[in-house]
């Protein structure tokens, strides 16, 4: 039934703070930082046949920019239609076309200089329905300059060979000045910039300004991306033949501040580079990696890092384990101690499943499995040598 949630409310008797300002698809234009939003029958009646209506929403607050969430929707799937666009008019970018029952509607708020949103409805001249409910907000411009942060889609590349680089800075940067040491083009204006080539073998940096009205932020990458001769094998990426329909998936990848958990499924990818997340590992540091087995009982499960960073998991001198679960949704705990021999860097972590691998390796293609790899950032503590001497007299 339409905007129960609100009706229910009435009845009670009760008000969500003081009187919310109530407007319709029908209003036209309002300049408002609060309020409910309904198609044309308001909270409780349905919309007409053959409208066509646009309903602009600007900001009351200079500066602020409008966010609408809709909390129900329901239309004539395919013939009643509400477009958003981002502006305050139909020119701007469109950021939602919504019809039928939709369980989450969306929440929309507008990037565009006026802050503004409009939203476009036409329906046709047979059935009709609730239609929907959703409230008005401003959202304050951010106050604070950008945390820049990046991550490359692969860390170790053949000369030759392209990397893609993407933006993870916080406090919504409007700009970015990407450096690719090394790199073809050497500059970058985009926010997430693609196919940067390498040619010749090496260690780049990489550097990235964010910027804001607030400010800037830079972050500078020494020896992230690593050049290898062509020809060079690097990172196999396994393929199971029957891959995770039985269960044999990985379903959570915990160390530092990599969490992802409840990530796994029967229809599940074969093969996954979480690259939106890593931590740093200090070299001779001991840690625990927590690796949650999927719903198959008894799967092996072992990761590896590529300490030396040359493309390739090295077992054993790389691998930080291999177990088999016992149970379904098992947690397995891998501890391992990063060599202090290991150069300092970015380098990839990979975990694996695979049903009945008790020798497993990180490339072969077994029957049953999955297989996820991370960034790790390995970071040299400094700590000072301790003197010492032998003499022969």
């Amino acid at each position: 039934m339409k905007k129960l949630f609100f009706s229910a409310l009435a009845c009670l008797g009760l008000t969500l703070g003081a009187q919310a300002q109530t407007y319709t698809q029908s209003t036209t234009q309002v300049t408002t930082c609060s309020g409910n939003y309904y198609d044309s029958g308001g909270a409780n009646g349905d919309y007409s046949s053959n409208e066509l209506s646009l309903f602009v929403i600007n900001p009351a607050i200079a500066g602020n920019k409008i966010r609408v969430a809709f909390s129900s929707f329901v239309t004539e799937p395919g013939y009643d239609t509400l477009f958003v666009f981002d502006g305050n008019n139909t020119t701007g970018p469109v950021l939602a076309i919504l019809t039928g029952t939709l369980a989450s509607a969306g929440t929309y708020t507008a990037t565009n200089p006026t802050g503004a949103l409009t939203f476009g409805f036409k329906s046709d001249g047979s059935l009709v329905l609730a239609g929907w409910a959703a409230t008005i907000s401003c959202v304050a411009p951010t106050s604070a300059p950008p945390v820049a942060a990046f991550a490359g889609n692969i860390l170790t590349q053949v000369a030759g060979g392209s990397v893609s680089f993407f933006d993870q800075s916080t406090n919504t940067p409007t700009s970015w000045s990407w450096t690719f040491t090394g790199g073809n083009p050497a500059t970058s204006s985009l926010q997430n910039p693609t196919n940067i080539v390498y040619n010749t073998p090496g260690c780049y940096q990489v550097s990235l300004p964010a910027i804001n009205a607030s400010g800037s932020n830079t972050v500078t990458t020494s020896c992230y991306i690593n050049v290898v001769a062509a020809g060079t094998t690097i990172y196999c990426v396994p393929n199971p033949t029957s891959g995770t329909t039985d269960g044999d998936f990985i379903n959570g990848v915990v160390l530092g501040n990599i969490s992802n958990v409840n990530s796994g499924s029967a229809t599940g990818p074969l093969y996954s580079f979480i690259n939106n997340q890593f931590t740093n590992l200090n070299l001779g540091t001991s840690y625990t990696l927590q690796v949650t087995a999927g719903t198959y009982a008894t799967d092996h499960y072992a990761a590896w890092i590529d300490y030396n960073n040359n493309g390739i998991f090295e077992n054993p001198a790389e691998r930080l384990g291999l177990q088999q679960s016992a149970t379904a949704g098992q947690v397995l705990n891998f501890a391992f101690t990063p060599p202090t021999s290991a150069v300092s860097g970015y380098r990839v972590m990979r975990v694996r499943c695979a049903y009945a691998a008790t020798a497993m390796d990180a490339c072969t293609d077994y029957a049953f499995g999955e297989t996820e790899d991370y960034i790790v950032n390995l970071v040299a503590t400094g700590v000072p040598p301790v003197a010492g001497f032998t003499s022969n007299t």
